[in-house]
């Protein structure tokens, strides 16, 4: 990237998250890799490549007045994926932390959608936290302390 640029993605679609000129297209000076405004919810989704456990990150994105990405339906789905292409998994905000077995967004949405991958969620105690497989487009089960790339939703 040049000094002043964002974020370089080497074409000129501003519908993936870079803008043409460069810039992000929500999240500026947030330190996300990516940024897309989500049409359906208003809701700018910032894609962070820098690998951290899911409590770091649900950290990061409360400090951005957000929350780890909520998945309502696969449309939502598509777009997160697609904005973190290039990682293998990204944290999003689902996980059992309250309740072992019962998942829910951080966000407070009600879970009506899921896109389990094959055998999950699976893990126990030991696995509360849910990240997004690129590579399979579906969710697993993780250790919270497990190291991932992260989307914020930001309200």
């Amino acid at each position: 990237m040049d000094a002043g640029e964002e974020c370089d993605d080497a074409n000129t679609d501003d519908r993936d998250g870079c803008e043409h000129d460069c810039t992000l297209a929500c999240g500026s000076g947030t330190g996300a890799h990516r940024a897309f405004i989500d049409d359906a919810t208003g809701h700018c989704l910032a894609g962070f490549t820098a690998t951290t456990s899911c409590n770091d990150a649900d950290v990061v994105c409360a400090g951005l007045g957000g929350y780890l990405v909520s998945l309502l339906d696969e449309t939502e789905s598509m777009i997160a994926s697609r904005l973190m292409s290039g990682e293998q998994a990204f944290s999003i905000g689902l996980s059992d932390l309250v309740t072992e077995g019962a998942f829910a967004w951080q966000g407070g949405d009600s879970l009506s959608f899921t896109d389990w991958c094959i055998g999950e969620p699976a893990g126990g105690a030991l696995a509360d936290c849910v990240v997004m497989r690129t590579d399979m487009l579906c969710w697993q089960n993780v250790d919270c302390e497990d190291l991932f790339a992260h989307v914020c939703e930001i309200p």
